[in-house]
């Protein structure tokens, strides 16, 4: 049990000791992919004020 109580710290020791630097990655930003989703989310918005619309037509005929 003593040998355990001794061996514990030093593998943590020896784990510490080996992690290198932690370095965090750069931000990659692909100005293509944003410029469609642009163009996506405005059809979209567009398609769903039509819908809207027409329900409202709809609603007032009948």
């Amino acid at each position: 049990m003593k040998q355990l109580k001794f061996l514990i710290p030093i593998i943590a020791l020896c784990l510490m000791i080996g992690t290198g630097r932690a370095s965090a990655q750069w931000t990659v930003i692909d100005p293509s992919n944003i410029a469609q989703s642009i163009v996506n989310n405005s059809k979209s918005l567009v398609q769903e004020s039509q819908t809207a619309t027409h329900m409202v037509k709809n609603f007032q005929e009948t």
